[in-house]
């Protein structure tokens, strides 16, 4: 127990994500939005902060070299969007705005490749605040920007 070689990794260089989630599952979905409901429930936060800049690695697709898909976009998109109705909800208990921030990648190409619509959450009035971030970002994504496979804006 504990040696590498208890552990099955579907592809050798995907050893080091091991603990990134799917957030393509449900349950995933589930237990992050019951976090943010139980702090906004229980502190006397200002608001939620979504840090995609962490672990950009939302989807098997991202994870395994691939831009995430259409229907991978509108998963988070999805998330941001029940997020934002309970922050809305507690800002609603308590009388006074709370505020909906993310940190996301730094252009709308590299979003869209991790599965981030950036763009819709805008234009859907869905975040407060955008901050645009480099730090954390996953190697073959950054090679992928140097290489020229995704256009750094």
């Amino acid at each position: 127990m504990g040696r590498s070689g208890d552990i099955h990794y579907p592809h050798p260089d995907h050893r080091h994500y091991w603990g990134v989630l799917d957030f393509a599952q449900e349950a995933v979905r589930n237990r992050r939005l019951g976090v943010i409901k139980d702090v906004l429930a229980r502190y006397g936060v200002d608001g939620i902060d979504l840090d995609f800049m962490r672990h950009p690695l939302f989807f098997d697709s991202v994870r395994h070299g691939k831009p995430a898909t259409g229907a991978e976009l509108d998963i988070m998109t999805g998330l941001v969007r029940k997020v934002r109705q309970q922050v809305l909800a507690a800002s609603a208990r308590r009388g006074r705005p709370l505020l909906l921030s993310v940190r996301t990648p730094v252009t709308v190409e590299l979003c869209n490749h991790v599965g981030l619509d950036i763009e819709k959450w805008l234009a859907e009035g869905l975040i407060d605040v955008l901050c645009c971030f480099m730090r954390y970002f996953a190697p073959a994504i950054f090679a992928s920007v140097f290489c020229g496979q995704i256009d750094s804006g």
